[in-house]
């Protein structure tokens, strides 16, 4: 049972926090047990309060696994240096997101995205600290993070198995078409780089937030490739997660008309018998 995608996707993520707090702080037994602090505040208060909205029955409970998931994406993103109090509340503005921006048994927004962006705007923002870290091989001028093999090979098997790889192949085509024009650089460096690889690999194939059928997942991953270099362009900041969310916004727009429709017509005056 440990072998089923969801499975590996949260060993996956254990390894690359794991990973990620030795490189940077090696076996300091102050930092590691600040690691440890960091990723003990954010899953505890999203379970927290998961629990205190299932209790009062105002939302059903989540699986270990997509808050396993969900807090060590949020861990390997802000970085351990922030004060202790920003890592619940990110953990519990997250949850907040996954719990009430809904559709019928999914959340509307990818909620590691949506919960960044909004941290983001009370001035704590992601700094993707433990998706690319040393060593590094320099096979390019900039080098590679290993973390990108193992995310390429882990991450990339479970998209697969999720058959989710075309996101991510119209996501790089198109982002790979349009960083040169309107950034004017190679866009090599950030293709290799480990953290566009996790943002792909990890997040933009969310199951729950993504696209099942081929075409639009072509589209859902052109949106991304696209919206990333034009948001770079404009010095916007966070430009993964509103990219990612912008996806989003396109794959619920069904979703989202009959919202309105449903309301337009409950608004409209009845006919007279």
């Amino acid at each position: 049972m440990w072998f089923t995608p969801i499975k590996i996707l949260v060993c996956f993520l254990a390894f690359m926090a794991l990973g990620a707090s030795l490189s940077w702080s090696g076996l300091d037994p102050t930092a590691i047990l600040l690691h440890l602090r960091n990723f003990a505040l954010i899953i505890g208060a999203s379970a927290l309060g998961g629990f205190v909205l299932s209790h009062f029955g105002l939302q059903r409970s989540i699986r270990w696994e997509h808050r396993a998931i969900t807090s060590l994406i949020l861990f390997v993103l802000f970085d351990p240096e922030w004060a202790w109090w920003a890592y619940p509340m990110l953990g519990l503005v997250t949850e907040l997101i996954q719990r009430f921006f809904r559709i019928p048994g999914a959340p509307f927004f990818n909620p590691a995205a949506a919960g960044a962006l909004v941290m983001s705007f009370i001035g704590i923002a992601p700094g993707w600290w433990g998706v690319s870290f040393a060593p590094r091989f320099m096979f390019t001028e900039g080098g590679i993070s290993i973390a990108f093999f193992f995310t390429l090979a882990f991450a990339g098997f479970v998209a697969w198995k999720y058959q989710k790889l075309p996101i991510v192949l119209s996501a790089v085509l198109f982002f790979a078409l349009i960083y040169p024009f309107l950034i004017g650089a190679s866009p090599w460096y950030i293709l290799l780089e480990g953290t566009f690889a996790f943002f792909l690999l990890v997040m933009a194939v969310e199951p729950k937030t993504s696209p099942v059928l081929q075409k639009e997942q072509i589209i859902y991953g052109g949106i991304i490739g696209i919206s990333i270099p034009v948001i770079i362009a404009l010095d916007f900041p966070e430009a993964y997660p509103i990219a990612l969310l912008l996806a989003n916004l396109y794959h619920r727009r069904t979703f989202l008309f009959d919202l309105v429709r449903n309301q337009a017509s409950s608004t409209l005056p009845a006919t007279p018998s």
